[in-house]
C-alpha cells in the first residue's frame, strides 16, 4: 500500500455504494425542482393547520349540541344527552307500552356472567 495515492473519505469506493447513489441523484435533481416540493408542502401545512383548528371549532360546536361538553350533563335543555335522558326516564317501568308501536318488547333480568375458574399450573 506504500506508494499508492489514497483517495479522499467522502469520494464512493464503489459505483454501487450509498455514497456514490446520493451524489449522482443531488447532481441530477435540479434545486428548483426540491424547491417547488418544499413550497408546496409548506403550503399544504398552512392548509392542514386551518382545517385542523376548523375542526376543533365544529368538534366543539357538535360537543355542546348533544351535551357533551364541558359542563354539560343530562339535565342542560336542548341537548341530545337531555333528550336521551328524558325519554329513558319516560319509558323506566313502561317498556311494554312500546309494543303498541310496534315494537318486539322483551322484559326480563339478565343473569350475571359466571367467570371460568383459572387453571394453576
Amino acid at each position: 500500500m506504500r506508494g499508492t495515492k489514497r483517495r479522499p473519505r467522502f469520494y464512493p469506493r464503489a459505483r454501487g455504494s450509498l455514497r456514490w447513489k446520493v451524489r449522482t441523484a443531488l447532481k441530477a435533481t435540479d434545486t428548483a425542482v426540491i424547491q417547488t416540493i418544499v413550497t408546496a408542502a409548506k403550503a399544504d401545512r398552512l392548509k392542514a393547520q386551518e382545517f385542523t383548528a376548523q375542526a376543533s371549532a365544529l368538534f366543539e360546536k357538535s360537543n355542546k349540541a348533544l351535551g357533551l361538553a364541558e359542563g354539560q350533563n343530562q339535565r342542560t335543555e336542548n341537548t341530545g344527552l337531555f333528550y336521551a335522558a328524558q325519554t329513558r326516564d319516560t319509558l323506566l317501568g313502561r317498556e311494554n307500552e312500546l309494543e303498541t308501536f310496534g315494537f318486539k318488547v322483551v322484559v326480563g333480568s339478565a343473569a350475571s356472567p359466571v367467570r371460568k375458574a383459572k387453571a394453576t399450573a
